[in-house]
C-alpha cells in the first residue's frame, strides 16, 4: 500500500503535524496577550524575541540530538514540552508560569521542526521528497 499512494500511509504523522501547529500557533498567539497582564510590553516583546533568537542559537545542538537520540524519540519529547507549556497555564498567570509556558514552548519548537523535517525525509523516496515536503507545508500551514 506504501508503494500506491506513500503520502496516504503517513495520515496519523499529518494529523499530527496539523494538532501541533494549531496548539503551537493558538500557544503564541495567545502569550503576547496574556504577558501584558504582567509585563510591560516591551518586556513581552524581549521574551518573545529572546525566545527565537534562542532557538536560531541553538538549531545546531538540536539538529545534533535529533540525529543521535532519534527523529521520533526528539518528536515525542518536544510533543510532551509543548504540552507542559500549556499546562503552565492553568495554574493562573504569573510571571512564572508565562517564563516556564515560554520555555517550554521554544524547546518544544526547536525540536519540532528540524525532526518533522527529517522525520519525513527519511521516511520519502527521494523521487516522492517534494510531493512530501509540499504536503507537510500544507498540512502545517492549515495548522
Amino acid at each position: 500500500m506504501f508503494a500506491r499512494r506513500p503520502l496516504l500511509a503517513l495520515t496519523p504523522f499529518w494529523i499530527f503535524i496539523f494538532l501541533f501547529k494549531a496548539a503551537g500557533s493558538l500557544h503564541y498567539t495567545l502569550f503576547p496577550i496574556l504577558s501584558e497582564h504582567v509585563f510591560p510590553v516591551w518586556v513581552t516583546g524581549l521574551l518573545v524575541g529572546g525566545a527565537a533568537a534562542l532557538q536560531m542559537i541553538f538549531d545546531v545542538p538540536a539538529g545534533y540530538l535529533l540525529d543521535r537520540w532519534g527523529y521520533i524519540r526528539t518528536l515525542k519529547w518536544s510533543t510532551l514540552f509543548f504540552v507542559l507549556a500549556g499546562g503552565c497555564l492553568l495554574f493562573g498567570i504569573s510571571k512564572i508560569t508565562l517564563l516556564g509556558s515560554l520555555f517550554l514552548a521554544m524547546v518544544g519548537w526547536l525540536f519540532f521542526g528540524p525532526g518533522m523535517n527529517a522525520y519525513l525525509l527519511s521516511q520519502a523516496e527521494s523521487n516522492l521528497a517534494g510531493r512530501f515536503m509540499g504536503a507537510r507545508d500544507t498540512i502545517a500551514s492549515a495548522g
